[in-house]
């Protein structure tokens, strides 16, 4: 035979003020973590910027050879990115040559300058190991390659190249 337990009848369950301060908490936390969202503090993955270095070691500025070229590599690239959110822009003693234009690996014209961007290995992305260079440079002359990332037109990192 079972035990029947007796039916309370003085129960309440939560109280109305505890049931309202639960309902305002629960609506102040949706609305902060929605706000968060919208407002693009939480990014998703491969939407931060990388880190790249460069390195000039063994490359530098050619002007006895035909054509005049200044080359540059990636040393490293944390992650590696698409090539395609990349724009390239240049600055000829201080100024620049015109606007920034998408990274390819076709040559680009900055101006009156072509830079070509060689993708080692070919997987599309920017990272250690590839080169860039710079033909019909002229003597005494400071160049300057940008690398801006296109989704927030940030510059992510630069090249300085002397003749």
């Amino acid at each position: 035979m079972q035990k029947r337990m007796p039916v309370r009848k003085d129960r309440e369950g939560v109280s109305p003020v505890i049931a309202t301060i639960l309902m305002v908490a629960i609506t102040v936390v949706l609305a902060a973590v929605l706000y968060v969202m919208v407002s693009g503090l939480i990014s998703g993955p491969g939407t931060s910027k990388p880190q790249v270095t460069t390195s000039q070691t063994g490359y530098g500025c050619s002007l006895s050879a035909s054509p005049r070229k200044c080359e540059a590599a990636i040393a490293s690239a944390s992650p590696a990115a698409d090539l395609g959110q990349y724009k390239v822009t240049l600055f000829v003693n201080g100024t620049q040559t015109g606007t920034a234009q998408p990274l390819t690996t076709s040559a680009i014209t900055l101006g009156t300058y072509t830079f070509r961007y060689t993708d080692v290995g070919g997987n599309g992305k920017l990272k250690g190991g590839d080169i860039m260079k710079l033909t019909t440079v002229v003597p005494s002359t400071t160049y300057k390659l940008v690398f801006l990332w296109t989704q927030d037109s940030s510059q992510v990192f630069d090249v300085t190249l002397q003749t």
